[in-house]
C-alpha cells in the first residue's frame, strides 16, 4: 500500500498506518531521497509503537550523517522496536 507524502513531501506515518493496517514492514526512509525531507524522531516513535504487532519498522538513515540530526538507533538500543 502507498501512503501520499505531506504537503512538505515527508512522511505521514499516521497515514502509513491507517493505509496498511496489517503491514509486515514500514519503511521510512529519512532523509527521504530524492526531496531530502527529515521524518521527526517522534514520528518514528510513533510509528513503532503502534504499528501492528510482528511488523517491522525499517529505517533507511542511509544520509543521516549530512542531516545533522539524531539517529532512530537510540529505539533500537531502547528495545522499543
Amino acid at each position: 500500500m502507498k501512503a501520499p507524502l505531506t504537503k512538505t513531501f515527508g512522511h505521514d506515518v499516521k497515514a502509513m498506518a491507517a493505509a496498511a493496517p496489517d503491514a509486515g514492514v514500514f519503511y521510512v526512509c529519512t532523509p527521504n531521497n530524492p526531496t531530502g525531507t527529515l521524518t521527526p524522531h517522534a514520528d518514528i516513535e510513533w510509528l513503532v509503537a503502534n504499528k501492528p504487532k510482528g511488523a517491522i519498522v525499517l529505517v533507511d538513515e542511509a544520509y543521516i550523517h549530512f542531516a545533522g540530526v539524531p539517529s532512530a538507533l537510540d529505539l533500537v538500543r531502547r528495545g522499543t522496536t
